[in-house]
């Protein structure tokens, strides 16, 4: 369920929620946040549509991937499925011990440029049961504080079919 609606930086140090973006499955063609954390190629074959991959950012907060779309034509068909499979699992395993913040999912370059329908995405961020405040980018551009985020590699990663796990990246 979405509690608030914030417009500005989400990796603002002010934020002190867990940060929640979507991603596609080969972690390829990242923009913002996702470029900076992806250091060394995830294996792909690992990642499913659905999945769930968590980085520590620190002692307090984590970031937290949803695989929702694949980098084809139609490669963003149910990805509100996917989102919402994605937060409801984070509500499961956190009940209330956390806060989330949350991107626009759909609405960066690689959604807008396949056609993904953010007004479902929306709707599956609106309908979860895990609260969250939505930030909207104003479209100032914040490097510098995303470039503070240190070196990540993922901590673990959840899949619908074959659960909790910890992942494997390459260099």
């Amino acid at each position: 369920m979405i509690l608030n609606i914030l417009h500005g930086d989400i990796t603002n140090p002010e934020n002190k929620a867990d940060i929640i973006i979507g991603m596609n499955t080969m972690c390829a063609e990242a923009s913002a946040i996702g470029r900076t954390v992806l250091v060394g190629k995830i294996l792909a074959s690992e990642l499913e549509l659905g999945d769930v991959v968590t980085f520590r950012l620190n002692e307090h907060r984590d970031l937290h991937m949803l695989i929702c779309h694949e980098l084809n034509s139609g490669g963003w068909g149910g990805a509100d499925q996917f989102v919402r499979f994605g937060l409801d699992y984070l509500w499961q395993r956190y009940r209330n011990k956390r806060a989330f913040s949350i991107v626009r999912i759909g609405m960066g370059p690689v959604g807008i440029r396949d056609c993904a329908d953010a007004a479902a995405i929306h709707q599956a961020m609106a309908t979860s049961y895990l609260p969250l405040c939505l930030y909207i980018w104003n479209g100032e551009r914040v490097e510098a504080r995303v470039a503070q985020f240190p070196i990540l590699k993922p901590s673990r990663t959840w899949s619908r079919s074959r659960g909790e796990r910890e992942i494997r990246v390459a260099a």
